[in-house]
């Protein structure tokens, strides 16, 4: 609380490796009204040290991790898919992973009213008034999620369905 307030003043910046942390800083400016601009450095593939514009995956909002799946989907897998590029499939994989944690993350965050959120160190029981749950709203939550997994967990991979084309990722998005 003390960085957020501190920061209401100045520019404050932190480094840090705890995603637990940057939750509640991002939580308390929130709060307070404080904007937060957040960069991370990440491995990819085999570069150490790329600067990311945005704070880690972990760390974004529901619509955070949308916007950035569109704009992956856009500028990565469609140029992939019409490259008939082989890695398409694994990035397209991946793509569905990373739309699945989003759901995770907008269940905690929408339906259950950040009542119960997995880096809070509480149970928010206040927020219990902020669920927005309905039977048809998890029955379309299952139906998404059934759909995101594409048979990984039921079918041996020898039998797995072709990956989805870049219109049908760019539906399930917009589902979200």
């Amino acid at each position: 609380e003390r960085l957020v307030e501190e920061a209401r003043r100045r520019q404050v910046v932190v480094l840090t490796h705890d995603l637990v942390f940057v939750s509640y800083l991002k939580e308390r400016a929130e709060q307070l009204g404080v904007q937060l601009h957040g960069q991370a450095l990440e491995r990819r593939h085999h570069d150490v040290g790329v600067v990311s514009p945005d704070l880690p995956w972990e760390a974004r909002s529901p619509m955070e991790r949308a916007r950035a799946l569109r704009h992956e989907l856009k500028a990565k897998l469609k140029p992939l898919y019409k490259g008939d590029d082989p890695r398409y499939g694994s990035e397209a994989q991946r793509w569905r992973l990373e739309l699945r944690k989003a759901y995770e993350r907008m269940i905690e965050v929408y339906v259950l009213g950040a009542t119960v959120e997995r880096q809070a160190h509480n149970i928010r029981v206040r927020n219990l008034h902020d669920v927005r749950w309905t039977p048809e709203l998890a029955r379309e939550i299952d139906a998404a999620m059934k759909e995101l997994a594409g048979g990984a967990h039921e079918e041996p991979l020898g039998r797995q369905p072709a990956p989805p084309s870049p219109a049908r990722l760019e539906a399930l998005l917009e589902r979200f």
